[in-house]
């Protein structure tokens, strides 16, 4: 009769440690627990079980030695790109871009 009893409840005490039952299933496998050495020794190993993995989560791994080089690259090349002498002369071209066009149609409406 008690192995019956703890087959039903042993299922769920995985959820009952990580609190996942619902309120009657709670109540039922604690009444459980308090009779039955077995369960609750259990219980006591899910939740030893529970604190190590958190503070396994804990430790903080060291960042990689060189941890942002490759966005460091990245922006060194935009920035030495933007000041070449290609950069300053497409940036004056495109400034009178629109002078080149006006002047063109002006052009064109008189011929």
């Amino acid at each position: 009769m008690m192995f019956d009893r703890c087959s039903t409840h042993r299922d769920a005490l995985g959820a009952f440690v990580d609190g996942e039952l619902p309120g009657a299933g709670m109540q039922q496998v604690s009444g459980h627990l308090e009779g039955c050495a077995s369960c609750a020794g259990e219980v006591d190993r899910l939740r030893g079980i529970g604190s190590l993995l958190r503070s396994a989560a804990r430790v903080a791994a060291a960042p990689p030695p060189m941890l942002g080089l490759a966005g460091g690259v990245v922006a060194r090349i935009g920035a030495e790109a933007a000041q070449s002498w290609r950069a300053v002369f497409d940036r004056a071209i495109e400034d009178w871009h629109w002078s080149i066009v006006g002047g063109g149609s002006v052009a064109a409406t008189f011929v």
